[in-house]
């Protein structure tokens, strides 16, 4: 099945963040390919992997409006990607023990506003289930006993989690034309919390004991009936799912800040889930009724138990979801005798 993100456009994000520029990060940014040190220069083993993909490079690729990168690898010659046209890169970032997608192009065309993107939607929509109703307390044990309380309400579940972006390394020698390039990376948002549980009804109260009389008069009249218990408390709402990690974009070039300069890089991580409703306090239990009368002595009195209260109190109100991590953004000068020996493979003709 073809998954296609419900997001912006590369024209809507031009008309959004045409002002827009992601700076250069400075010094001491940690490592965001595996564990080697980005610090001075790009790690061999990619540059390796560049050139291993380039072998098999196409003379020139255009990108449609919606095309989806299965492979982990791109390789071509020439990369054209047409005005609103979008590149879509999977959320599994590739193959299980390679958690990085690779465009290697000697040339990136940019014809209008086009994207580098993923397969996102722009937030998890469904909730965790509800985890109903908290345990009723029990009735009065004897008679003109209370009812027992209903249980506290439990906070809801938490919204799940968004999901995290794939990371890409680009490696060009230029990117040309008149168009501006969105890498859209950014983490999905979390999804909402679960309702809280609804706080358990109150017990009855028990029947009053009966009455009691002799042969001339009434001994004991009808019992009270028990109070219903009261109801418990409503439960808050679970907290907001945390929003996805955004993906990490390296760049690989000879003059790497002229190629982001024409770029605009959005990484962020996605925004945290909302917090989820609160539930319902618990109802009251009924009141037990009085005993049974015995006439024509004893009489009933209306001593009925009273029923039990709703709670009033308001559970902490839940919070939402954490902001995911956001990813790293890294342009790293490369040597051009080595870009040579990456793009010195004679690409093979577009059938």
């Amino acid at each position: 099945m073809m998954l296609m993100p419900a997001q912006a456009t590369a024209v809507d994000l031009f008309d959004s963040f045409k002002s827009l520029k992601v700076p250069v990060p400075t010094a001491d940014v940690k490592s965001v390919v595996k564990a080697e040190d980005l610090r001075n220069s790009p790690p061999e083993d990619q540059l390796l992997r560049a050139q291993r993909a380039f072998e098999n490079a196409t003379a020139e690729q255009v990108i449609g409006e919606a095309d989806i990168l299965k492979a982990k690898d791109l390789a071509a010659r020439k990369l054209v990607l047409p005005p609103n046209s979008q590149l879509i890169l999977l959320p599994t970032g590739g193959s299980a023990g390679e958690p990085y997608y690779m465009i290697v192009a000697e040339e990136i065309v940019v014809q209008g506003p086009a994207m580098i993107t993923w397969a996102r939607e722009d937030a998890i929509r469904q909730p965790p289930p509800d985890r109903g109703k908290a345990p009723n307390g029990a009735p009065g044990r004897e008679e003109g006993a209370n009812g027992e309380p209903g249980s506290d309400g439990d906070a809801g579940t938490p919204g799940y989690r968004g999901a995290s972006a794939p990371s890409l390394i680009l490696v060009t020698r230029k990117l040309t034309g008149p168009g501006q390039l969105f890498v859209d990376l950014r983490g999905q948002n979390g999804g909402p919390g679960g309702k809280g549980q609804d706080g358990g009804d109150g017990g009855p109260g028990a029947r009053g004991r009966p009455a009691s009389q002799s042969m001339f008069d009434c001994r004991r009249g009808p019992g009270t009936g028990g109070n219903g218990g009261n109801g418990g408390k409503a439960g808050p709402g679970g907290q907001g799912g945390a929003g996805g990690d955004g993906g990490s974009v390296i760049v690989l070039a000879e003059e790497p800040k002229s190629i982001t300069a024409q770029a605009i890089v959005l990484i962020a991580g996605g925004a945290g889930g909302a917090p989820g409703a609160k539930g319902n306090p618990g109802n009251g239990g009924r009141g037990g009724p009085e005993g049974p009368a015995a006439p024509p002595f004893c009489r009933g009195a209306n001593r009925d138990g009273t029923a039990g209260q709703s709670s009033t109190v308001l559970p902490m109100p839940a919070s939402a979801g954490t902001l995911g991590v956001e990813g790293r953004f890294w342009p790293l000068p490369v040597a051009t005798d080595r870009l040579d020996k990456i793009f010195s493979p004679a690409p093979t003709p577009v059938p």
